[in-house]
């Protein structure tokens, strides 16, 4: 699996509603934004998506392509890079070791009711993240 990829993407800025629409023709893949920005970011997130689900299919995203397409008058043409090897990591939920130390009491009382101290800690971190 390569660890970045860089492809055109072509961004409609002419729309008849709030959103840009956005191509990528390397992957034959759209998406949309709100802004061109985001919808360069969106194009981003489309290919980083993609390449977890071929890793898991043990495939691999096409080459990178650096040729820019002609834009026309309503386009934006830029190249978005994916560092593929991050959200193939992201992505990954595999269970992980950790040694910790508590209190005694809170280790009695956790598993005296039964507590999934594992479950636990991992709730308690993706929630501290989320804040």
């Amino acid at each position: 699996m390569k660890d970045t990829v860089v492809y055109p993407i072509i961004v409609h800025t002419q729309t008849d509603d709030d959103y840009y629409f956005v191509e990528i023709p390397a992957v034959n893949g759209m998406t949309q934004g709100k802004s061109v920005a985001d919808a360069i970011e969106m194009a981003r997130e489309y290919v980083g998506e993609m390449a977890v689900e071929l890793a898991h299919d043990g495939q691999d995203l096409p080459d990178s392509v650096y040729t820019l397409p002609i834009a026309t008058e309503d386009e934006v043409v830029t190249l978005v890079d994916v560092n593929v090897k991050e959200y193939i990591a992201l992505s990954d939920n595999r269970p992980v070791k950790k040694t910790l130390t508590i209190p005694y009491a809170i280790d009695r009382m956790g598993r005296e009711a039964g507590i999934n101290f594992s479950q636990t800690l991992a709730e308690a971190i993706q929630e501290k993240l989320q804040n």
